[in-house]
């Protein structure tokens, strides 16, 4: 479908202007001439709504109509916007009315308009007018396109691809942007970061934890229950040193007593008549005492000297024995907290292997919905690039044929683009625009500051 004829009455600065657009109808005039009126009263048609400033001043009703023929040349429909003072005086009101060839009106009007496609309501030109030479001017940009070209990601796709990681403050019930995938695949990359951070520092621990470790004998011996062992012989030598202690100890008591009353039995028989012998009898007594608690303390020695040898080896042997158990348990307690670091290791690495397959479905998923866009362009970091070249050092020529690409990419049953902000061109830079345009295969209506009144140029 096209455009073929175009009647604004009483519509802003205009008081009546009609014309046949062609594939490309330049609006010349210098500023003030009307050129702007003659873009939002074609606008006006497709945006719906009212505003007051539409009527021209002092007019009580303004219209635009337009006329679609088929590609073959044939009337298909006629669209009128009317745009009426209300009755109280107060406000106005709009009518939009569609009647196809036999005059009969279409139902759903705006239906209707909307089917004729969306590319009338971007501007190409508002696209080349962006200075991406800074970060600004790229963000501008990329947000610009987005806008025109919204890439989506649904719910399905974006589970399939988090395979139910939970990303904070991103809902994905709805679906999500290219800025939401980017947010998702930040955060799952800041995550793995982390995940990375305890996954090194369990293996280092372990590692540590291993050099830590005592020498320790590897004959499979249980040192601890060996110091028990050698434990109980001394215990039982204590014992058998106590005993025989006891036994000679009672020897010589026994020898003390069996004396002591005989010499006592002979002191009483013999005090009167060995009166003089006494003192020789109770010095014989002393000595015989001071023998056998010599006896009593030579035999106790001896018994200690004889048992010595044995308590030194069972006390070497016990430090020995004691100084494996204690190396040999904190060798168990050491291997505990290595089988606990490797553990934790284990997991971080499954984790962290998760997290990268993620990263990488939320990479091919944003990389096939990115595949297909117009113009051969692309998104590389804060770049957009056309056919791999950052869109700032894309040529002249090409970069405007990629902006009528990329607004015409649905372009619905009419190609048709208003472009305002093409009268910012002049010199090289008009004449590609102009290039762009007509090559384009879109019906493009388009301003441009000249000296004079308003006119309108047919210019393909």
């Amino acid at each position: 479908m096209r455009l073929s004829r175009l009647v604004i009455d009483n519509i802003k600065g205009i008081e009546h202007l009609e014309f046949q657009p062609g594939a490309l109808t330049v609006l010349r005039g210098a500023n003030g001439t009307g050129k702007s009126s003659v873009i939002e009263a074609t606008m006006s048609v497709f945006s719906g709504g009212s505003d007051p400033g539409w009527l021209r001043l002092g007019a009580k009703k303004g219209s635009v109509v337009m006329e679609i023929t088929n590609d073959d040349g044939a009337l298909a429909a006629t669209i009128t916007k009317t745009v009426a003072v209300k009755r109280s005086g107060e406000g106005i009101s709009t009518t939009l009315e569609i009647l196809d060839p036999n005059g009969v009106p279409v139902p759903a009007p705006q239906s209707f308009i909307k089917s004729l496609g969306e590319s009338w309501a971007v501007d190409p030109s508002s696209i080349l007018n962006i200075d991406t030479s800074k970060a600004e001017g790229r963000k501008a940009l990329i947000a610009k396109l987005l806008e025109i070209i919204p890439v989506r990601f649904d719910r399905n796709e974006m589970a399939g691809a988090l395979n139910g990681l939970s990303v904070t403050g991103l809902d994905i019930a709805a679906g999500t942007d290219l800025q939401g995938i980017g947010k998702a695949r930040a955060y799952v990359e800041e995550m793995r970061r982390r995940v990375g951070v305890e996954q090194r520092e369990a293996e280092n621990t372990a590692a540590t934890l291993r050099r830590s470790l005592p020498d320790e004998a590897e004959d499979g011996v249980d040192w601890t229950a060996k110091e028990r062992e050698l434990e109980q012989e001394r215990l039982a030598l204590v014992e058998r040193e106590a005993s025989e202690k006891a036994e000679a100890t009672k020897i010589a008591t026994d020898n003390q007593a069996t004396l002591g009353a005989t010499f006592d039995a002979e002191e009483q028989q013999l005090r009167e008549e060995f009166q003089k012998e006494l003192a020789s009898i109770k010095f014989r007594r002393y000595q015989e005492d001071e023998r056998w608690r010599q006896f009593g303390l030579d035999k106790h020695e001896n018994i200690r000297q004889a048992l010595k040898p044995e308590f030194d080896r069972i006390i070497a042997d016990q430090a020995t024995v004691r100084a494996k158990a204690e190396a040999q348990q904190k060798a168990a307690g050491v291997r505990e907290s290595i089988d606990t670091f490797q553990q934790r290791f284990n997991e971080k690495s499954r984790e962290y292997l998760s997290l990268t397959s993620a990263m990488e479905r939320l990479d091919a998923l944003k990389k096939s919905k990115l595949e297909d866009l117009p113009a051969g362009m692309t998104f590389e970091g804060d770049q957009v690039c056309i056919d791999g070249v950052p869109w700032h050092h894309v040529n002249t020529a090409r970069r405007y044929s990629a902006a009528f690409e990329i607004v015409g990419a649905k372009p619905g049953l009419m190609p048709f683009l208003v472009c305002d902000n093409a009268e910012h061109f002049d010199g090289d830079n008009w004449r590609d625009f102009e290039d762009a345009a007509k090559a384009c295969g879109f019906q493009i209506i388009a301003a441009k500051v000249d000296a004079g009144p308003l006119t309108i140029e047919k210019v393909a």
